[in-house]
């Protein structure tokens, strides 16, 4: 795979080529860097495109025709493996594409996508976190609600996420406020339970 990033205009730009290689309407669901570049941080670049599993042959031949029609082809993947926050589903954000004829984008709430990237706890990860923080700040405890609503989704260790978004929270909020999370955490005392 390339190291080459992607910016927000080239992502964009493939997304209309796909649109135009579509014969009937599909909805799809773009995490990662993708999803931060065009919905909370138009600076960020990312290396490459991923989309939430899309079982539909019709919808990758026309990922490939896009690609093939791009100066430079844009990497585009199924993430087969991904954690996230409990129905973070129903939170998704639709991203406008200006006159999209057949594709339909989703892109997780902020803080949805957060906890996604928390579980992978790359660096570059939290970075890209901390710039969207600065641009549209997090709220702590929707980030510490979350954070519960993913624990049991994570593949791998519960320390090694758990540890990720302490770092994540001592980047954006202060040691300080990290501790408090931290203790909080040990005491295991989840947010209370929002009356409907």
């Amino acid at each position: 795979m390339s190291h080459r990033k992607f910016g927000p205009e080239e992502i964009d730009e493939f997304l209309h080529l796909l649109d135009s290689e579509l014969t009937r309407p599909v909805t799809v669901t773009l995490i990662g860097g993708a999803a931060i570049g065009l919905l909370y941080d138009p600076k960020h670049a990312t290396t490459d495109v991923d989309f939430l599993p899309v079982i539909d042959a019709e919808f990758w031949g026309a990922v490939e025709r896009a690609r093939g029609r791009m100066a430079e082809r844009l990497p585009v993947q199924c993430a087969g493996v991904y954690s996230a926050p409990y129905e973070y589903e129903d939170r998704r954000r639709s991203l406008e594409l200006a006159q999209a004829r057949f594709l339909t984008v989703l892109v997780p709430e902020q803080h949805d996508l957060a906890l996604m990237k928390v579980a992978r706890g790359l660096e570059h990860d939290l970075e890209a976190l901390e710039d969207v923080h600065a641009r549209t700040p997090f709220d702590l405890e929707t980030l510490i609600e979350r954070y519960y609503d993913t624990r049991t989704q994570v593949i791998g260790p519960e320390v090694a996420f758990t540890l990720s978004f302490l770092s994540l929270v001592d980047r954006l909020f202060g040691a300080g406020l990290a501790a408090k999370v931290e203790e909080r955490l040990e005491r295991c005392t989840p947010p209370p339970v929002k009356s409907v």
